[in-house]
């Protein structure tokens, strides 16, 4: 079986949601706590959470995490490639690197494994949800050096264009419309909120 490591890439600025994603609460728990419990739970080990400056110590203090250790990206404004970099430089000796956004707070275990088990035939892995890609998105330890190259400078969707052309991608349809939730702005999260049922959601 492979061992994945797990990255939440947690170093955005939040400039449209005004406070940092990586705190936002459903369910009783912040993003980044059922985030990283979403990743151990889905097979992942280890569990990173990447954060950056400006929220980086806020986040620290206020979110310990008992299953994931905390990575900081100390150039955030080198673009979200830089996160994944960094978590890269932390994973150890793994086969594969599982990444998620902080924002996806919906995403499912299964959804997780199931992607994770997918880079069994292919270097690549990306979800979809109703044919529309997402993340989770695994990568082979073989494109560890490729997403560290210069060409990847402004992120790794020109290696993911490539090597679909190649039919070196796996696809991985799924039933969770957690792979597609991105929340940027308040009004998004209150949506969100509301959908899950949240009863201090309006």
């Amino acid at each position: 079986m492979m061992r994945l490591a797990g990255a939440v890439l947690a170093g955005g600025a939040s400039r449209r949601m005004g406070r940092p994603k990586a705190l936002l609460r459903v369910g009783g728990q912040t993003f980044l706590e059922r985030l990283t419990g979403a990743l151990a739970a889905g097979g992942c080990s280890p569990v990173l959470a990447v954060v950056a400056p400006p929220w980086a110590e806020a986040i620290q203090a206020a979110c310990p995490l008992p299953a994931a250790r905390y990575v900081l990206n100390p150039e955030p404004a080198r673009g979200q490639i830089s996160s994944l970099r960094c978590a890269l430089a932390a994973t150890g000796e793994v086969d594969g690197l599982l990444v998620v956004t902080v924002d996806q707070a919906g995403l499912e275990p299964g959804t997780v494994a199931a992607v994770g088990a997918a880079l069994e035939r292919a270097p690549l892995a990306v979800a979809r949800h109703r044919g529309q890609p997402g993340h989770p998105a695994a990568f082979a330890r073989e494109l560890f050096p490729e997403l560290r190259a210069p060409a990847c400078d402004l992120g790794a969707r020109a290696l993911t264009e490539r090597l679909a052309l190649a039919g070196r991608l796996a696809w991985v349809e799924l039933d969770d419309p957690g792979v597609t939730c991105n929340l940027n702005t308040p009004e998004e999260l209150l949506a969100f909120l509301r959908a899950s049922g949240e009863p201090d959601a309006g």
